[in-house]
């Protein structure tokens, strides 16, 4: 039955397409008529040769079926092309040695499976593969046949419009990718669980980050209720949150064009920092708040101003706000209701507050022992002209008290009264001298500020003499002169420290350094 239609092709002999199939043993080709044995041509027996090679025609009618022990070179099995030229086909290699079993396409290799269970994977006739099983490190390597690294060239990619790597479940388990040591197969991983629709992150074999079916990010947590939530490291009354919405209980939260920063305490309320762009109800609100126990403490309005305890800029400013308040430009309030609103303490003796004009000292107020100084000043009071007007004054020039008092709108008064130029020699009703006009107020202009005790300067007329040390009255033209005697009287208004010339004045009068005592 093997030799029935069988007949031996000399060499030279060139195979033609047709219902026909050559055998090649032992460098033999033989042609065999497949229609004599049916659909197929068997082949059986040992073959100890060089090899047996079956080459199937074009046509693709016959099947081919080899059984038995073939301990010889090789089996190929190839198909022909019409022009009789090997086309693709299979080449199950035992060359010794080597115990590959090898699979080509085009004479060039495709798959190699060695006598040692490496695979490894061609995309042509070169001599790396492109993928390799290592079945000793049981690791799949890409571009590479040794080592234990993917090289970066020939990583997994996809092309086109959407390209994915798909990790998929044949059921609703779960689907990841696990990471592991020599100590732990299970040391970390990223895994999504297929069954709640939720991806978690694992470190240490515990998970450390959640991200669940609503996008909602969890940190320390498995539920987290918010986009962001940090638990870890916190107590359970504690957590960290990012809602893109109005606070609901405590976190990160946006409010108006702002956010807010809150931590519920379920005891003592929440404690906050907002930073608002615009307050949600009133849209009128540019600053930076912070609240503790439910309630607003402080904050940084619009102007830059830090406010404490009230949210008036200018609190007891012609109001009864009470609250503290550092303004932007220097100027700083301090109201308090039933208290002392400004204590100053320093632990040993000296200065206690400086008093500067144009960045140098003019003045302090000090502490030595239980005595407390007020140096480089003096007292002063506050006062009109009888018809509230400014009129034309010089500085350090004598006034007398008249018994018209002083009006500021409906602010009480009990004790500041109007004064004018003196102009009685000897006048006993001296209250001191003139220092300026209150420039800082917007709503009364013609204030005066009337140095009544201390040092200051005194207005001397021309052709007047002084000496350190006289007594000085009225002159009754503003001016002050001598008293005559060093006996301290009603009229008496200084005492001469000094006959330095401070200034002088266009009308020849000129001030001297004095010590006031209109008191």
């Amino acid at each position: 039955m093997a030799n029935k239609k069988i007949s031996q092709l000399t060499d030279g002999t060139s195979f033609q397409a047709g219902d026909e199939a050559v055998v090649n043993r032992s460098g033999t080709n033989y042609k065999v008529d497949p229609t004599q044995f049916g659909s197929s041509i068997d082949v059986t027996g040992t073959v100890t040769a060089d090899g047996l090679t079956v080459n199937k025609g074009s046509d693709g009618s016959n099947i081919v079926s080899l059984t038995g022990s073939f301990s010889g070179r090789y089996l190929n099995i190839q198909s022909f092309t019409n022009s009789g030229s090997p086309g693709a086909g299979y080449d199950f290699n035992a060359t010794s040695g080597q115990g590959a079993i090898r699979l080509s396409t085009s004479n060039a290799r495709r798959l190699l499976v060695d006598n040692n269970g490496d695979i490894s994977f061609y995309e042509d006739t070169g001599t790396t593969p492109k993928f390799f099983w290592d079945a000793s490190a049981e690791s799949l390597l890409v571009g590479t046949d040794s080592g234990d690294a993917f090289n970066p060239s020939a990583l997994i990619r996809g092309q086109g419009t959407d390209a994915y790597i798909q990790l998929k479940s044949a059921t609703t388990n779960s689907a990841g990718i696990l990471f592991g040591d020599t100590a732990d197969d299970f040391v970390g991983g990223m895994i999504y669980n297929n069954n709640d629709n939720y991806l978690y992150f694992t470190s240490n074999n515990s998970e450390a980050m959640r991200i669940d079916s609503s996008g909602n990010v969890g940190i320390g947590t498995s539920s987290p209720d918010s986009i962001f939530t940090v638990a870890r490291g916190l107590t359970s009354d504690w957590s960290a949150k990012f809602h893109r919405g109005n606070r609901t209980d405590q976190g990160i939260y946006t409010e108006g064009a702002g956010i807010a920063l809150y931590g519920i305490d379920a005891t003592n309320g929440y404690t906050a920092v907002r930073i608002n762009g615009n307050n949600v109800d009133s849209n009128s609100y540019n600053h930076i708040r912070f609240d503790t126990y439910g309630a607003e403490r402080a904050r940084i309005d619009s102007s830059g101003n830090l406010l404490v305890g009230t949210t008036n800029a200018g609190p007891g400013l012609g109001n009864t706000d009470t609250g503290t308040a550092f303004g932007s430009g220097g100027i700083s309030f301090i109201s308090a209701g039933n208290f002392r609103p400004l204590l100053i303490n320093r632990g040993d003796d000296g200065t206690l507050i400086s008093f500067r004009q144009g960045g140098t000292e003019e003045g302090t107020i000090s502490v030595s022992g239980t005595a407390v100084s007020y140096n480089g000043g003096h007292l002063s009071r506050w006062s009109q002209t009888p018809d509230n007007t400014r009129i034309e004054l010089l500085k350090g020039t004598v006034m007398t008290n008249l018994d018209q008092m002083a009006t500021w709108g409906d602010e009480d008064n009990e004790q500041l009264n109007c004064m004018e130029v003196s102009s009685v020699e000897g006048d006993p009703n001296v209250a001191g001298v003139f220092v300026n006009w209150d420039d800082d107020d917007t709503d009364y202009v013609s204030d005066m500020n009337i140095a009544m005790t201390g040092d200051m300067i005194i207005r001397i007329a021309q052709g007047t003499t002084v000496q350190r040390g006289d007594l000085l009255m009225s002159a009754g033209d503003g001016t002050a002169k001598p008293q005559g005697d060093d006996i301290v009287r009603s009229k008496t208004i200084a005492k001469v420290t000094s006959t330095h010339v401070t200034c002088t004045y266009a009308d020849g009068s000129y001030c001297v350094p004095c010590v006031l005592m209109a008191c």
